[in-house]
């Protein structure tokens, strides 16, 4: 059985958004772009459920981490 990152993300996804959005770490991906679309996605929610956001409310937090990103 194959193990896929938004799998493990999803079993640690506490510790995952408590790295992510509270100490306001980073994420990067190295793949295919169909991987990094599984991972964002995973990614949103557990932003989603753990930060208790609205989708509208998510999806400007990961653009905004996005944009972070590239000016740096």
């Amino acid at each position: 059985m194959q193990t896929y990152v938004q799998d493990v993300i999803r079993k640690e996804a506490g510790a995952v958004y408590q790295k992510l959005v509270i100490e306001g770490g980073h994420f990067y991906v190295c793949g295919d772009c169909t991987m990094a679309e599984h991972v964002y996605q995973m990614l949103k929610l557990i932003i989603q459920e753990h930060g208790g956001m609205l989708d509208s409310e998510v999806e400007s937090y990961m653009l905004k981490m996005r944009v972070t990103l590239i000016a740096m």
